[in-house]
This record gives structure tokens, C-alpha cells and sequence, in this order.
């Protein structure tokens, strides 16, 4: 992640298929081991999730699933409002068969303001 700075990156399944995504914040459990909430009977889910990450040892392990994603023709508002409502920060962008097409990331969605208001 480092070396092709990026913050996450998609995993595939044999297929081709895309399964989830592994982030700089799943990977992160793994360093900070998070402490289970307490009192929070509806926490209980995350906490199970968050200490198996902790012992993950590969991307499967420590991934987001499912990944959430969006496909090619869609519109940039829509992956704006995906991204939100999921509270994610990238998505993989999928063909009908579920394999990578590419990704989109907030600064990709935010890069529409970046023209002239003319060209808006």
C-alpha cells in the first residue's frame, strides 16, 4: 500500500470477483487492538469482526466484506451518495459478472468541482 500509495486496495476471489476491500483501517486493528465495547449489546457484532481482523494474517482475513461497489455507467452523484450513506471512502467500480473494472475514490468524486463553472 505503501509503495503504490494508495489506502486500500480491492480482494478477489479466483474468479476474478470482487469480495472486499482491504484498508489502511483494517490493517490498522491489527496494531491497535481495540478493547471490547462494553455495554453495548448492539456492539457486540463489530467486536467480533474487529478481533478477528486483529489475527488476520491475510487479506481475506482483515478485509471489509462485502465490498460494497458500484458499476461503470453510473453517476457520479450516485457514487457520491453510495459512498456516504456506507460510509466508505472508495469504491470498486464492477462489471454485471462482479469483476474489477477500476475504483473510484472521494477525491475522484470531489474532482468534478474542479472545473470552470462555464463547463459545469
Amino acid at each position: 500500500m505503501r509503495r503504490r500509495r494508495v489506502s486500500a486496495f480491492p480482494v478477489i476471489d479466483a474468479t476474478g470477483r470482487v469480495i472486499g476491500v482491504a484498508s489502511e483501517a483494517d490493517l490498522l486493528l491489527k496494531e491497535a487492538t481495540p478493547a471490547v465495547p462494553q455495554g453495548l449489546a448492539r456492539l457486540a457484532w463489530r467486536a467480533l469482526t474487529e478481533r478477528s481482523k486483529v489475527a488476520g494474517e491475510t487479506a481475506a482475513e482483515v478485509m471489509t466484506w462485502p465490498a460494497v461497489t458500484i458499476g461503470p455507467g453510473a453517476p457520479v452523484a450516485e457514487a457520491a451518495a453510495r459512498m456516504q450513506s456506507r460510509r466508505v471512502k472508495r469504491l470498486p467500480v464492477v462489471d454485471d459478472n462482479g469483476k474489477l473494472f477500476g475504483i473510484v475514490s472521494r477525491a475522484d468524486v470531489l474532482s468534478v468541482f474542479e472545473r470552470p463553472d462555464a463547463e459545469i
